[in-house]
């Protein structure tokens, strides 16, 4: 997720659990308890999933080859040199 949003997110979770405990505050009942326990989950959520954004950012590929010799690098699987056996 961007940084930007990932952060615009965050404020906005904050702001949503600091209206819901004073919902709650001023009219104790079921539906702003509801309130406060989603807006923390979302917070919660949004905080591991930064971390695990940030974690992905730092994998890197490399790879090295000996003298004549062709690299091929891909994000997943890739076939060369196949025949169709048709």
């Amino acid at each position: 997720m961007n940084t930007n949003l990932n952060f615009t997110l965050k404020i906005l979770a904050v702001i949503a659990l600091v209206l819901s405990c004073l919902w709650s505050y001023y009219n104790f009942g079921f539906e702003p308890i509801i309130a406060v326990v989603v807006s923390l989950s979302a917070l919660i959520a949004l905080w591991i999933s930064g971390k695990i954004n940030k974690n992905k950012a730092e994998i890197t590929q490399s790879q090295r080859s000996g003298n004549n010799s062709q690299n091929y690098q891909a994000g997943g699987n890739i076939n060369i040199n196949q025949k169709d056996n048709d």
